[in-house]
């Protein structure tokens, strides 16, 4: 014998609308994830060099935001390299370049500081120093002597937080943190001569 209970359209509206509100409430922590996105990448040919330009844009996770707050200073990496493309093996670097940014906010003013090639630069906003360190204006990628008529090359990027940055207690936690992952597929672009 099978015994069942009568259900109310009501309970059945409620439960509904809790599993969409629960739902919703997830998917809104997942869209919220951090991550570093090429926006605009571009080169061009200026007085025998070709030169960069690109836009990114970072999206720090809230455990990244909560360190910085609390004085822990990180560092962003660029990378960029240029290659030329080949048929049956690997491409083969032809340039290669690496720009770090250490961003740290300061206690006191409140400010937040972003140090590069020993210079030092302050911003009112943790906005105005991720634009600044995800501008990329007029960089000198390859001399144009080294690309040979005849072969095709492209550019590509990609940006990362680096975990090994962090305070030694921090990493371990980092490491195995998908919060802390924060990071750039490779964007590539062809570079024409």
């Amino acid at each position: 014998m099978v015994f069942s209970m009568p259900v109310s359209a009501k309970t059945e509206t409620a439960s509904s609308k809790l599993i969409l509100v629960l739902t919703a409430l997830l998917l809104g922590q997942w869209v919220q994830a951090a991550g570093i996105t090429v926006r605009d990448i571009s080169s061009a040919e200026v007085n025998g060099e070709m030169i960069l330009s690109a836009q990114l844009d970072f999206e720090l996770s809230k455990e990244a935001l909560k360190a910085l707050d609390h004085g822990v200073a990180m560092d962003i990496v660029i990378e960029i390299e240029a290659l030329q493309q080949r048929r049956w093996i690997w491409d083969r670097k032809i340039a290669e370049h690496s720009e770090r940014f250490r961003l740290e906010r300061q206690a006191l003013s409140k400010h937040y500081l972003v140090t590069h090639n020993y210079q030092r630069r302050s911003f009112l906003s943790l906005r105005e120093a991720l634009q600044f360190i995800g501008a990329i204006r007029e960089y000198p990628l390859v001399n144009t002597e080294m690309l040979q008529s005849g072969h095709s090359y492209h550019g590509r990027l990609r940006a990362w937080l680096d975990i090994e940055s962090l305070p030694a207690p921090m990493r371990p936690t980092a490491y195995i943190s998908s919060h802390w992952h924060v990071v750039s597929a490779w964007h590539e672009w062809p570079l024409k001569s």
